[in-house]
């Protein structure tokens, strides 16, 4: 499941959107301008991205709108397995290798997206 701050700032960056204002042309699906939207950092970018988003989902009917949730909550998720075997890593061998890829097993998609 999604933590509560990857969640949180994807829909604080959607939500927060409005003011931006006005349709952006962008054809590609809604799960990969989501994923662009997650690697963004020019707030600018970011926010035309998040005006896509939020456009494409008031479009949605209900199946899309339960398909859109399940994606954020399945393909946006941490790997919880993956998290659980750098941790065993990083605690027989506390080499900041080890370290360095148990925290980034364990940060939210935001910015590490490709």
């Amino acid at each position: 499941m999604l933590t509560n701050s990857t969640l949180s700032d994807l829909l604080t960056t959607l939500f927060d959107s409005r003011a931006f204002g006005g349709r952006v042309a962008d054809r590609r699906d809604i799960k990969e301008i989501c994923r662009a939207l997650l690697s963004e950092t020019a707030e600018t970018s970011g926010r035309q991205l998040a005006t896509v988003i939020l456009s494409r989902f008031r479009d949605l009917d209900a199946d899309g709108k339960l398909s859109f949730f399940n994606f954020l909550n399945d393909d946006l998720d941490l790997d919880a397995s993956e998290i659980v075997r750098m941790a065993q890593a990083y605690n027989a061998d506390r080499s900041p290798e080890n370290f360095c890829a148990l925290a980034a097993a364990s940060e939210p998609a935001r910015g590490v997206v490709a």
